[in-house]
């Protein structure tokens, strides 16, 4: 789009995003083309201060828009915006990528965790449910009911819950023995009855929660058994149901995931085919104009975003798999960590980040030297990221009661109290770096976890929103 706010450009991709042909559009003004009615004025107006004075406001990385099709209708695109100057004229470009399918498989997934809320806060058992790091994520109102818990639960420690519900029973160390022996060998338990102090008798139901055979957390089931036929017909409605939400969560598991295998697969192709020919070009260097120059390094660079993307996607998915093993080696930890630092300086230093290395002694670890360098570039890569311009990471190693501590510290803008102990999930975000339109997949710490639990230790995070973030890696040494 020119300075005067009409399309001079519009590619056959556009054509199909948008429903309308090229010949038709040029010299149309953008905004009654591809803007919805109702954001014209302000998507105008901030385009037009773009142009005339360089200032983004809201233009600033990847945006999700919504654009206007040929038919009336509506679609969600991923916009990256790109201002270029020829021949002294101001031009907006903008790239846009159709996420309407996307969108609305989020939203789909998001109905169904919705219903399943509302089922288990209404629900006449008592129902409790946890993830499998054992934090409680839904509780129904008849479980606090039971016990004597009025306040909120969710994302508690299932331990701590426990303890607390055991002082209801007359055996509260029988029951927390029993409980902790069921969790862990993960077999359904039904129709076994308590004691509580007060008289009552509690019969309660444990459900391991498993999606393709790997364990996703538990369900608790609760009865007050002073009037048994009535109860006997509530639990099997409530198994029927929970039964039912479950192959239903089961089913959207297994389509995610066979969604995200398929589209890294069609991805490559094109990628490779992206790579080649842009490796071709840069070699006809000599013909090209600076500002070809220039959009060939933007090629370039999206182009590797999306190498590493879809290669997180593939190597996530063969981790969950059980089809990435480990080749372990001696590993000198002080030496990985130095060549980790050395590889991630030079991007580091053009994002104007100094990062700092310091490791003690300590003995060989067993590893596989290749995964454990992808735990620290994914958790460097990260720190430089998400700090200021002219700040530091620094990244320590210690060896300390038998295990090596590896920290990797940032200045940066810190995550939320409330999310940092889900951002080892998949495709989890910290709601500050969406806002702030940082660029990430949600993918890097969930690898960063599954790589360093395969090697028998575990990641932490401390952090301080507006100040900064630590995140530590523990691994087993001398062995």
């Amino acid at each position: 789009m020119d300075a005067d706010g009409r399309l001079i450009e519009f590619n056959p991709a556009a054509e199909k995003l948008s429903g309308y042909r090229r010949d038709d559009v040029l010299g149309q003004p953008l905004s009654e083309i591809l803007v919805p009615k109702r954001d014209r004025p302000r998507v105008l107006e901030h385009i037009k201060t773009y142009l005339a004075t360089g200032n983004p406001e809201e233009f600033t990385g990847q945006l999700l828009v919504p654009t206007l099709h040929a038919d009336g209708t509506e679609r969600v695109a991923e916009l990256t915006p790109v201002q270029i100057t020829i021949g002294g004229q101001a031009i907006f470009t903008g790239f846009l990528r159709d996420l309407t399918e996307i969108e609305r498989s989020h939203a789909e997934v998001a109905d169904q965790t919705e219903r399943l809320n509302c089922l288990i806060a209404s629900a006449i058992p008592g129902v409790l449910i946890t993830d499998e790091q054992g934090t409680v994520t839904n509780v129904s109102q008849s479980f606090g009911t039971m016990f004597g818990l009025d306040e909120h639960l969710a994302g508690t420690p299932a331990v701590s819950v426990l303890r607390r519900v055991a002082r209801a029973f007359d055996d509260p160390v029988r029951v927390t023995r029993r409980a902790v022996a069921v969790m862990r060998a993960r077999q359904p338990t039904s129709g076994e009855q308590l004691h509580c102090a007060d008289g009552r008798t509690i019969e309660w139901d444990y459900w391991p929660v498993l999606v393709n055979g790997r364990h996703r957390g538990d369900i608790w089931l609760a009865w007050d058994m002073s009037a048994r036929h009535e109860v006997d017909q509530q639990r099997l409605e409530a198994q029927r149901e929970l039964a039912q939400q479950n192959e239903r969560l089961r089913e959207l598991d297994e389509a995610r995931n066979q969604f995200l295998a398929i589209v890294s697969h069609e991805l490559r192709t094109p990628l490779t085919s992206i790579v080649s020919f842009s490796e071709l070009i840069r070699g006809e260097a000599d013909g090209l104009t600076p500002e070809g120059v220039r959009f060939l390094d933007i090629i370039e660079r999206n182009a590797d975003r999306m190498h590493r993307l879809v290669g997180d996607l593939l190597i996530l998915d063969r981790l969950e798999a059980g089809a990435l093993p480990l080749d372990p080696a001696p590993v000198s930890i002080p030496d990985l960590v130095a060549e980790a630092v050395r590889l991630a300086a030079p991007a580091a230093a053009k994002q104007g980040i100094t990062i700092q290395v310091s490791a003690g002694d300590g003995p060989l670890v067993t590893a596989d030297h290749r995964r454990l360098m992808q735990v620290l570039d994914n958790l460097i890569a990260n720190a430089v990221k998400f700090s200021h311009r002219n700040r530091r990471v620094l990244v320590t190693a210690c060896y300390a009661g038998g295990q090596w501590r590896i920290d990797v510290t940032d200045t940066g803008i810190g995550i939320p109290p409330a999310e940092a102990g889900l951002l080892f999930s998949r495709f989890v975000r910290a709601s500050n770096a969406r806002t702030a339109g940082l660029p990430g997949t949600g993918l890097g710490l969930s690898i960063v976890k599954v790589l360093t639990e395969m090697h028998g230790g575990h990641v932490e995070v401390d952090s301080t929103l507006g100040r900064g973030s630590t995140f530590s890696v523990y691994l087993p040494g001398g062995g």
